[in-house]
């Protein structure tokens, strides 16, 4: 029999309504309050995976068409979807984590250490799962959103169709 060894699990799951986030990790469970995006700028619903990490992300709000909303440095910044969602350092997060959406659709930490804490935790891979908001589920291409096909869908876009194994 062969053996092999997996390494550390960690689920984030986020809850737009209840603007609480929910850190699975090998056994332990942590429940961190968050503010996500604001009504008109909701956050992406579905399971969306860690692309890559940044202790500081420079974000303008001009390259995605909001104006002047935005235009500064954002610590502990966490990227899961290429049309710029992240889980981030936030100072709204100070006040309103726990209590209102307030973000452009990022989901937003608070300065206190909690933002770093997480970013220390997570790795590239790791699943962060949003739900309970109103946007759409996040779009396949939209980062790695091929997790939110159905087992149909994901066959029907596949080259290699339904294959057997013995």
């Amino acid at each position: 029999m062969r053996q092999f060894t997996i390494g550390r699990s960690l689920i984030a799951s986020v809850d737009v309504d209840a603007h609480m986030m929910t850190v699975r990790a090998d056994g332990t469970t942590t429940h961190i309050p968050v503010t996500t995006g604001r009504p008109g700028l909701d956050t992406w619903n579905g399971t969306m995976v860690v692309m890559d990490k940044a202790p500081k992300v420079h974000m303008d709000s001009r390259t995605v068409g909001l104006g002047d909303a935005y235009n500064g440095d954002y610590f502990w910044a966490v990227h899961l979807t290429t049309s710029g969602t992240y889980v981030h350092q936030n100072e709204r997060a100070d006040t309103e984590a726990g209590h209102h959406n307030v973000t452009h659709g990022c989901v937003g930490l608070a300065t206190d250490g909690t933002a770093r804490k997480f970013y220390d935790q997570i790795r590239v891979g790791d699943v962060v799962t949003v739900s309970g908001g109103k946007k759409d589920i996040v779009a396949t291409g939209n980062g790695y959103g091929d997790w939110n096909l159905t087992w149909e869908q994901w066959l029907a876009r596949s080259a290699a169709g339904e294959t057997a194994t013995a």
